[in-house]
């Protein structure tokens, strides 16, 4: 996770804007997505992130998946009333 953070970084310094995050189940990818969008965020290389899950299990809950992710590592509240599902 560190290793992909450090390279996401040089690649954002070199002027890229394109990412692709691809690793197998279980690996961080919520966790690297969760301090990416802290990074743009604290750089105020945007304005605000959107965060978009295919399947509800994957939201989890605010210990487990993206919501657990997020919420901890951007001191987010994540409780469930605070997202929604499309």
């Amino acid at each position: 996770q560190k290793e992909c953070l450090q390279r996401f970084q040089e690649r954002l310094d070199q002027g890229a804007n394109t990412f692709v995050l691809e690793a197998c189940m279980g690996a961080g990818k919520s966790a690297v997505a969760a301090m990416i969008a802290d990074a743009l965020l604290r750089q105020e290389v945007v304005d605000h992130v959107l965060v978009l899950v295919p399947w509800k299990s994957i939201q989890g809950d605010p210990e487990k998946g993206m919501l657990g992710a997020f919420g901890k590592l951007l001191q987010l509240d994540a409780r469930p009333q605070f997202f929604s599902s499309v």
